[in-house]
């Protein structure tokens, strides 16, 4: 089982702001005489981790005018263009107020997740703010208006042996990523796994949000690394970590 540190999210979360690349891992290097593991089929099972990503949106992609007035007003801790950084009480990322982190930027935060696939479903469950979505595999239809939340409804599908998953029907109170990209309720996502090899998972995003940008894109495909023996572990959101959290901004030094 992998060591954890499980305190605050609040205070991982102010006190590594600036160092994403410490979480960053990659595969370990063979060992000689090691017998080549087969791809399972249709089998994404387990406890997978990737890099920690800030940015899904190239600059290359327009944001509308209200999308790009919106993303230039918030105030977040990495540093994004001419925009300030902050870090104090004004940062209004949502998930210093406890609220979900969403689809797709939970892929990339410093915590992993797990795939369970079951018959007709399958669970995605990410360690951070334990959070469980379900992608429904048993044949029904993209629905046409969504009831808004914050996982969206996911459909997923095989193409292959990959699984392809499309998400609508989302909120818009989450951001994309963890400088602040804004999105709509007509946000569409279309994720595609594809098995490598046996430790190694590649996942693409389509992101189509004509409301919000002028165009669609697709970011990856990023690598993530199976991690056996990892488990998900016990991390929740609550008030007092929010409390906590705005005490050591305005008292860092944490003397009385």
């Amino acid at each position: 089982m992998r060591n954890r540190w499980m305190g605050s999210t609040m205070l991982l979360v102010a006190a590594l702001a600036f160092s994403p690349a410490v979480f960053s891992q990659s595969a370990p290097p063979a060992q000689p005489g090691k017998a080549k593991q087969e791809i399972p089929v249709r089998d994404f099972s387990g406890v997978w981790y990737g890099p920690m990503e800030l940015n899904m949106v190239p600059e290359s992609v327009a944001m509308q005018p209200w999308a790009e007035a919106k993303f230039n007003s918030e105030k977040t801790e990495y540093p994004v263009g001419n925009r300030p950084t902050v870090k104090d009480i004004s940062n209004t990322d949502p998930i210093l107020h406890c609220d979900p982190v969403g689809i797709p930027r939970i892929y990339w935060s410093i915590h992993p997740f797990e795939i369970i696939q079951l018959s007709g479903r399958i669970l995605i469950y990410y360690e951070e703010f334990r959070e469980v979505r379900d992608v429904w595999m048993d044949g029904r239809p993209i629905p046409k208006d969504p009831e808004p939340t914050w996982l969206g409804t996911s459909i997923g599908h095989w193409d292959g042996n990959d699984l392809v998953i499309d998400t609508v029907g989302f909120n818009d109170k989450t951001w994309l990523d963890s400088v602040g990209h804004p999105h709509t309720q007509d946000l569409h996502l279309t994720e595609r796994f594809h098995r490598v090899d046996h430790d190694t998972m590649q996942i693409s995003i389509t992101f189509d949000d004509p409301k919000a940008y002028k165009t669609s894109w697709t970011y990856g495909p990023r690598t993530i690394q199976l991690k056996p023996g990892w488990e998900i572990g016990e991390l929740f959101c609550t008030i007092e970590d929010e409390k906590n959290f705005e005490k050591s901004i305005m008292n860092p030094s944490g003397k009385p």
